[in-house]
């Protein structure tokens, strides 16, 4: 069973309405320059500091989790998730799991992943040894409108459709024989990516020697906030896919499936789920204009 979520700038937080109300939250924090707080966590780090951030706290049952975003190239490294985490404890509320500390100098995705790991084991050992506890409590805050049944569906695109427009019919759903934390962390932002009519590129640079700037328009609904990242994965050329597939001597429709023996841990994640062809894992998931590394 899922629970059901609510996203939330921290400068959105208050206790009356987040800490006073909910049994669980967990917080992505980033640190600014040596060691001090983002824009938006500057009034969230003041009530910390002047030790009034839970004058009003009631729900001394809150348990929390913390993802630091921070830099070893810096001396104070994520200080801001050790400090709000320091606070959190010193009032007496619940850590699920240690902390996750991002270093943006090496693999902040693979650091992520790591922790990740360890946070849905170390929420599940929790949760399941406290249900009668969990229950009585989202019974107290009125949050069993909160506990849904939430099935998630993967898709990615299918190269036997090959529009140029977006359309739930050009994609193709793929039952996974594994969990989902057991695949790749780009196949798993791949899996989650819709297909985009171009409009228009266009060169911003004067001089593009040392770089290129690109101006890109696409036809979409895609709901993009400021800070938001976009990942582009194009299609490969029909015919450089074929001439592939025909030289290697593949079948373009044989396709592949991913088991795993009950209890294993995967020492290697997983790059492709079941049910994908090798024309489809070469026409939409290969990069073939990328230099062979």
């Amino acid at each position: 069973m899922n629970i059901k979520t609510n996203v939330k700038n921290i400068s959105e937080i208050s206790v009356e309405e987040d800490f006073n109300k909910n049994i669980f939250m967990v917080f992505f924090v980033s640190t600014y320059g040596e060691g001090g707080p983002s824009d938006d966590a500057i009034e969230f780090n003041r009530l910390i500091e002047k030790k009034t951030l839970f004058e009003n706290l009631e729900n001394k049952k809150l348990h929390y989790a913390i993802f630091g975003l921070g830099s070893k190239k810096y001396e104070y490294f994520n200080q801001m998730a050790k400090k709000i985490d320091k606070f959190f404890a010193k009032n007496h509320l619940t850590q699920i799991c240690e902390v996750g500390l991002g270093d943006d100098s090496n693999n902040i995705n693979k650091d992520f992943e790591e922790w990740r790991t360890i946070f849905w084991k170390k929420s599940f050992e929790f949760y399941t040894s406290k249900k009668e506890e969990i229950k009585s409590l989202s019974l107290s805050l009125n949050l069993n409108s909160l506990f849904k049944k939430n099935e998630k569906e993967f898709f990615i695109f299918s190269s036997s459709e090959n529009k140029q427009t977006i359309n739930n019919e050009n994609y193709k759903s793929y039952k996974f024989n594994v969990c989902s934390e057991d695949y790749d962390y780009s196949f798993r932002r791949f899996s989650e990516a819709v297909y985009c009519e171009i409009k228009e590129i266009k060169e911003l640079r004067k001089e593009t020697i040392n770089g290129s700037t690109l101006l890109i328009k696409y036809k979409s609904n895609l709901n993009y906030q400021v800070g938001d990242n976009i990942g582009v994965y194009p299609v490969n050329n029909e015919y450089n896919v074929n001439e592939i597939i025909k030289n290697l001597n593949f079948d373009a429709n044989e396709k592949f499936e991913v088991r795993k023996n009950n209890g294993e841990i995967l020492k290697k994640k997983i790059d492709f789920p079941d049910c994908m062809t090798v024309k489809e894992i070469i026409n939409n998931y290969i990069d073939l204009s990328a230099h062979v590394k």
